[in-house]
């Protein structure tokens, strides 16, 4: 492309970051990352989502946090997508005091949360099998309106034909799948 003279622009650079960290290439997009500021663009926030979620998705979540911490000195505005990303992370690697935390200051910055953003915490706790705190989400997502996705009534239901053992968060667990499944059937 340059060899024709023509000069990669920030979509460009997008495009190829995000097919970089598609096909695994974490190290080789975050090459082309600092060969993009070093030739005078400024990443927008979407190229910082792209590889911050990539970096979670490997497991390196103190370099994802590093870098989310720095979107506010490098004059970029954070988004409800972007701390959903870093919250999805610390989920997965079940750090579920770490999710929680942003989970609040989210709340805390005016950020407004989403069916996403309580569908992966109820997934979380669900995968620590925390009953207590997952049902608390989802009462708080309910009573904003939200519903569980396809992911969280899955785990719903795995949950419910593997535990016995807390049969008030059992009840209120069935009492949230009907719900979602009366969503689906007849919307």
């Amino acid at each position: 492309m340059q060899k024709c003279g023509q000069i990669p622009d920030i979509i460009t650079y997008a495009s190829l970051i995000d097919g970089l960290c598609c096909n695994g290439c974490l190290s080789e997009a975050l090459q082309l990352f600092y060969k993009m500021e070093n030739v005078g663009l400024k990443a927008n926030v979407v190229i910082y989502n792209i590889i911050i979620d990539n970096m979670c998705k490997e497991g390196k979540l103190n370099e994802a946090m590093e870098l989310f911490r720095s979107l506010s000195t490098k004059d970029l505005q954070l988004e409800t997508r972007t701390y959903n990303i870093m919250i999805n992370g610390f989920c997965h690697e079940g750090m579920l005091s770490d999710a929680e935390s942003l989970f609040t200051e989210m709340e805390e910055k005016g950020f407004p949360l989403d069916s996403w953003t309580y569908n992966i915490m109820v997934q979380g706790f669900l995968m620590k099998k925390d009953t207590c705190k997952a049902v608390e989400f989802l009462k708080v997502m309910d009573k904003r309106g939200f519903s569980g996705d396809a992911k969280t009534a899955s785990m719903v239901v795995d949950f419910l034909l593997q535990n016995e053992s807390n049969h008030e968060s059992i009840g209120i667990l069935r009492e949230f799948f009907l719900k979602w499944e009366m969503k689906l059937t007849f919307p």
